[in-house]
């Protein structure tokens, strides 16, 4: 079992480059399925879907207790105002954005945000 431990200690330490690796390609996927499905559903039903899958996830994750909400002390107007910004405002223009252009050049504008 000894012989082992140097070879997990390695592959540990390729764990955060791994979880990058992953979400990355993940996110890169997003935009080829919303292209795909603003093929059969317009902008806005999209949005509403995705939306409604996350709210019944989330009521479910709440419910059986696996996260488990706390506001007591917390700047309640800055958690809306970031709510108005992210998720509603980001995930319509960028869905408006796919349904206008290709999701290969939606990638590239995304990849420059940084750069700009």
């Amino acid at each position: 079992m000894k012989e082992l431990s140097p070879i997990i200690k390695k592959i540990k330490k390729l764990y955060p480059f791994l979880s990058g690796l992953g979400a990355s390609i993940i996110f890169g996927f997003s935009f080829l399925f919303t292209k795909e499905a603003l093929d059969s559903l317009a902008p806005y039903h999209l949005l509403g879907l995705r939306f409604l899958f996350a709210l019944l996830l989330l009521t479910v994750l709440l419910i059986t207790g696996i996260i488990k909400l706390k506001y007591r002390g917390k700047k309640l107007f800055a958690l809306g105002a970031l709510t108005l910004f992210q998720p509603i405002a980001y995930m319509s223009f960028e869905t408006a954005g796919i349904n206008l252009i290709s999701s290969s050049e939606a990638g590239i504008m995304i990849a420059l945000i940084p750069i700009v």
